[in-house]
């Protein structure tokens, strides 16, 4: 296990718009797995209440995410689990925006191939 501290970032969105957030990585395991939680901030870096930011009031203003690898033949499995419904997540646009971030991760992987 190795610990990481923490990370300030913007989740750019052309329907949604942007979503800063704040967190920590909890625990990193080479090649397996990512845990880390995401608060909602402003673009300082403050923690927010994500209903001031115009964030649906069911969402938490902290959740955590959970990246697990898996090696399937020449390939490698990704599952993201983040502590919202799905139907939260797409009713407020996390669900879409992830998927946003994965496509365009997917691109850069194939770039450098």
């Amino acid at each position: 296990m190795i610990w990481f501290g923490k990370f300030h970032s913007c989740i750019s969105n052309p329907e949604y718009g942007n979503c800063w957030c704040i967190g920590e990585y909890k625990e990193v395991v080479p090649n397996s797995k990512i845990v880390f939680t995401m608060i909602n901030a402003d673009e300082n870096g403050n923690p927010t209440d994500p209903t001031k930011i115009g964030m649906d009031p069911d969402w938490p203003g902290q959740t955590l995410v959970t990246i697990t690898f898996k090696k399937e033949n020449t390939k490698t499995r990704m599952e993201l689990h983040q502590t919202v419904s799905q139907e939260l997540a797409i009713k407020t646009g996390a669900y879409p925006s992830w998927l946003q971030m994965l496509d365009k991760m997917q691109l850069l992987l194939h770039q450098k191939n």
